[in-house]
């Protein structure tokens, strides 16, 4: 009888180590299958025909600011060993990098003074995934308040002439890192990879797609953040890391913060649209490439940016004129997906004209404005009333018919243009979103939390310069490295350091 339990005991142990080695046989096949979809699919990396970046180019060529300033020693170069040798130490079989070279504005570590450096910014993928494809813009809605929130806009990199070139050895070696550039191919068609439903673009592409990027030991995220355009002066000073967007900026200056071409503010301003093309009123402000700030994909991310988009926003129409002979107004609608037009015109209408032209409502505002008591209730309830007073004094009245008569149709019609460009928008990025998922769904696209966040500066043992632990662009209060060279400076709280140590 034991003898009978041994040999099935033996037979079911077999049998559990074969569907093991089957079910790995079936993940290494499924993986490899996915990186052959990808090779064919990821139109992102620079093709063949233009030569790889060496190490040595990187860390000469490319950099904005190779030397500083000694007063007994004159130009020094920066020192960027320690990255080198992180470079130098890789081989094909490591985590694809994705690099992106930055320009921030740091603290000296003993003065409120500062310099500008570049730094290295690089996300380690631990499993294959499509390049980053899109970046992240803050941007108001058409005919919106600049006080108001903006909402964020996904762009695709393409849309930037961008793409991911090769890093190697300065022996051509392979290190498996990719860097961030313009292209330098020009073969440009109409192609938005993914999910283009941003609008249309014109897009560069490599001649040659003989190109095969060697998808080994694990790689690449998902996208994107921050534009800039029509930076103006003014100083301002903080501590950042959001994924903002610029336009309309006076300069400004922060520390910690990716520093643009005429300025920059680590504050999170919000661009507004100023013309609309016919085809996507989305247009693109052109970037440097440390400019285009890279954030990784969540589901959860995804999920809020789809849900605020559908959730509508306020519009602002400033000096509109309803008729030849009326007086210009402000368009205001709280909700434009939400609102009914011609409710809301009939109520500015009310508001906006009839009131100032009404003797009996402009004696209640003039009551109103004197009353010699402010409470939060009475207000309401002054609200409330005057509402229904205007509204009972228009029933009976020509004047207000007349004004309804002449203007209602020209303010219903500019609103509902409004509301169709709002429109547009929103359904060309809730269809980018929905590309996005379905991605991540796939496992053709990896989420956020399989990265690894590393940021490289040259070492400030010279130049006492207080490194920034943080990345901007990924989520809106920034995302902490995981490595940052040399180390960034732990803030204390005294505060907590004084309770913890009276504690018993």
């Amino acid at each position: 009888m034991s003898h009978r339990k041994a040999k099935k005991a033996t037979i079911n142990k077999s049998n559990a180590s074969a569907a093991v080695a089957k079910r790995a046989l079936e993940k290494k096949a499924e993986r490899e299958e996915m990186l052959r979809w990808l090779e064919r699919n990821d139109p992102l990396y620079e093709g063949s025909v233009v030569p790889p970046i060496t190490i040595s180019e990187l860390l000469s060529e490319k950099l904005s600011h190779r030397t500083f300033t000694m007063n007994d020693k004159g130009e020094v170069p920066y020192d960027w060993s320690k990255l080198r040798a992180a470079l130098e130490g890789r081989n094909p079989e490591s985590p694809r990098w994705f690099m992106q070279l930055r320009e921030e504005d740091l603290l000296f570590e003993d003065v409120l003074d500062g310099v500008t450096v570049d730094c290295v910014v690089i996300a380690e993928a631990s499993v294959p995934t499509l390049a980053p494809a899109h970046y992240i813009v803050k941007m108001h809605m058409p005919f919106s308040d600049p006080e108001d929130n903006a909402p964020e806009c996904i762009f695709p990199i393409e849309g930037q002439d961008m793409c991911w070139r090769s890093v190697v050895r300065d022996n051509r070696g392979d290190i498996n890192a990719y860097l961030l550039q313009k292209r330098e191919t020009k073969c440009y068609r109409k192609y938005s990879f993914g999910f283009g439903a941003i609008g249309d673009f014109n897009i560069t592409v490599p001649k040659s797609n003989t190109y095969k990027p060697a998808f080994t030991g694990g790689f690449g995220f998902g996208a994107t953040s921050a534009s800039y355009s029509n930076l103006t002066p003014s100083f301002g000073f903080g501590f950042g890391a959001t994924s903002a967007s610029y336009s309309n900026l006076t300069p400004s200056f922060g520390f910690g913060a990716s520093i643009h071409e005429k300025g920059f503010s680590v504050l999170p301003n919000t661009a507004s649209f100023d013309e609309f093309g016919s085809k996507s009123p989305l247009k693109a402000t052109p970037l440097k490439t440390s400019e285009v700030l890279f954030a990784l994909w969540s589901k959860k991310r995804l999920s809020d940016m789809a849900r605020s988009l559908k959730s509508g926003s306020r519009i602002l129409r400033e000096n509109f004129k309803p008729s030849s002979s009326a007086p210009e107004i402000r368009l205001v609608m709280q909700n434009d997906l939400k609102d009914d037009v011609s409710k809301t015109v009939k109520q500015l209408i009310l508001n906006k004209m009839f009131a100032k032209r009404s003797d009996k409502v402009m004696g209640v505002d003039q009551w109103i404005e004197k009353c010699p008591v402010y409470d939060e209730h009475l207000t309401a309830a002054l609200q409330k009333f005057r509402a229904h007073y205007v509204q009972k004094v228009a029933e009976d009245s020509d004047v207000f018919q007349a004004l309804y008569n002449e203007c209602h149709e020209s303010m219903e019609k500019e609103l509902n243009r409004i509301v169709e460009l709002r429109k547009a928008v929103v359904q060309q990025q809730l269809r980018c979103i929905e590309g996005i998922m379905e991605q991540l769904k796939e496992g053709k696209m990896a989420e956020k939390k399989t990265f690894r966040l590393l940021k490289y500066y040259p070492a400030n043992d010279v130049m006492r310069f207080r490194p920034f632990g943080k990345v901007s662009g990924i989520s809106e209060m920034g995302e902490s490295a995981d490595v940052c060279e040399p180390p960034a400076p732990v803030l204390v709280n005294p505060f907590n350091t004084a309770h913890s140590a009276n504690s018993p």
